[in-house]
């Protein structure tokens, strides 16, 4: 009976601390960007297994085709400098925020250490398609960043 309510003890406490986080997310919606960060999905939410189990990485960064499966709880990843390690932790973090797009700008500024983002610099940045997949407690997630050329646009300059 003891382990139950230790278990209980457990998930009440983690329950709590992720309330805070949403608390905190409800006062600060926007970013810089002024993109809405309201996108919570219930494959996120409280689940037992808690821990993606697959991730498919395609064209982000250095990782043209890249696939691991059979992911713990708790991964070690390691290597050189500029062998994809932090890229590897940004894709799994753009992959949580559910295609929220300012999530990505975000991580282009910070790496880029720019105050703010332009079409031209983010033209060079997504020269090709990015697509980043996984599964999470039996649910397939995906995110895919592309460009496009918007149609009916006045492009003369004034």
């Amino acid at each position: 009976m003891k382990k139950i309510e230790d278990f209980l003890k457990e998930e009440k406490a983690e329950f709590n601390a992720l309330k805070e986080v949403v608390k905190l997310l409800n006062l600060q919606k926007t970013n810089s960007l002024d993109i809405q960060i309201d996108n919570i999905h219930t494959c996120f939410g409280k689940t037992k297994v808690k821990h993606f189990e697959s991730l498919y990485i395609e064209n982000y960064k250095i990782f043209k085709n890249f696939k691991i499966d059979r992911l713990n709880k708790i991964n070690i990843f390691a290597g050189f400098n500029n062998s994809g390690k932090t890229s590897l932790l940004e894709a799994v973090y753009l992959l949580t925020k559910q295609n929220h797009i300012g999530a990505f700008f975000e991580i282009v500024k910070l790496k880029n250490k720019l105050n703010d983002l332009n079409s031209v610099y983010l033209n060079k940045v997504i020269n090709k398609n990015i697509k980043i997949s996984g599964k999470f407690n039996n649910y397939k997630t995906m995110i895919k960043i592309s460009k496009s050329e918007a149609e009916n646009i006045n492009k003369k300059i004034r």
